[in-house]
């Protein structure tokens, strides 16, 4: 079996999939009011809200550390700008191309590249005092 630093591929796998029912089932328990309220506020239709929902939750972690990689403190941009994140979490789960930005992310020239490929390259240069 192969150990990564904080358990095994399996465990986290597993941990992975819980963390996606336990989602699942939270947008499953949404009354259709509900639903139709969330899905307007970020200008979608409610099966495109159901589609997009789980992605949305998938790439929030991608973005925050995108941020963290521009010298953005994500706690502060949730906590400042709520409505926008809901857009910028959108266009992150929209985006065509996750893996370049994983890959970016991952060896260390996603700050310098970002404008390449992020939707939310532009918004993330206007977001005031949320600089680390």
């Amino acid at each position: 079996m192969v150990h990564g630093h904080d358990g095994s591929v399996l465990h986290r796998a597993l941990d992975w999939i819980k963390e996606r029912i336990r989602r699942d089932n939270e947008l499953a328990l949404l009354s259709n009011t509900d639903l139709h309220y969330l899905a307007t506020d970020i200008g979608i239709s409610e099966s495109n809200f159901r589609a997009l929902a789980p992605r949305i939750a998938d790439h929030s972690e991608q973005m925050d550390q995108m941020m963290l990689a521009r010298g953005i403190d994500p706690k502060v941009v949730h906590a400042k700008f709520s409505a926008l994140v809901r857009d910028m979490e959108v266009s992150c789960a929209l985006c065509p191309t996750p893996s370049r930005c994983r890959n970016r992310l991952q060896d260390g020239t996603a700050a310098e590249t970002a404008h390449q490929f992020c939707p939310n390259a532009e918004l993330m240069d206007t977001l005031p005092g949320a600089h680390l």
